[in-house]
C-alpha cells in the first residue's frame, strides 16, 4: 500500500510517500486476528487478497469453548469487526469482507481468585 502524505508540522508542509509492504499488512492482520480471537500467533492463519481496491481477509482460528460461553456466531462477529477496524486504524486500508473459518477447538476456563 502506498499513499501520498501531506503533514503540517510547525507550519511546514512535509511531502512524501508512506508505503506498507504486503508482509507488514499480513503481520498486522495476524496480530489483530489473534487478539480478536484470544489465541496465540501460531493458532492463526490469515490470507489477504484484493477486492476491487479494498482488502478481503480470510482468517482461520480455533473456536473457543469458554466459561462463560460465547457462541460461534458471536466469536465470528467479534473477529470480523476487529479486523475491519484494526486494518483501517493500523494501515488505513478498507476491508470489504472478512471470511472467518474455525478449525479446531481451544478450551479456556475463567480463572477464579481465592
Amino acid at each position: 500500500m502506498s499513499a501520498t502524505d501531506r503533514s503540517d508540522i510547525a507550519g511546514e508542509v512535509l511531502r512524501g510517500r508512506t508505503t506498507l509492504s504486503a508482509r507488514a499488512l499480513q503481520n498486522l492482520a495476524v496480530g489483530v486476528a489473534k487478539d480478536a480471537a484470544s489465541v496465540g500467533p501460531g493458532e492463526v492463519a490469515v490470507t489477504l487478497s484484493d477486492d476491487g481496491g479494498s482488502l478481503r481477509v480470510s482468517v482461520v482460528v480455533p473456536a473457543l469453548i469458554t466459561t462463560p460461553a460465547m457462541s460461534i456466531p458471536d466469536q465470528s462477529a467479534r473477529v470480523r469487526a476487529r479486523i475491519i477496524v484494526g486494518m483501517q486504524e493500523g494501515a488505513g486500508r478498507r476491508v470489504r469482507a472478512v471470511d472467518v473459518r474455525f478449525a479446531g477447538v481451544r478450551r479456556t476456563a475463567e480463572r477464579r481468585v481465592a
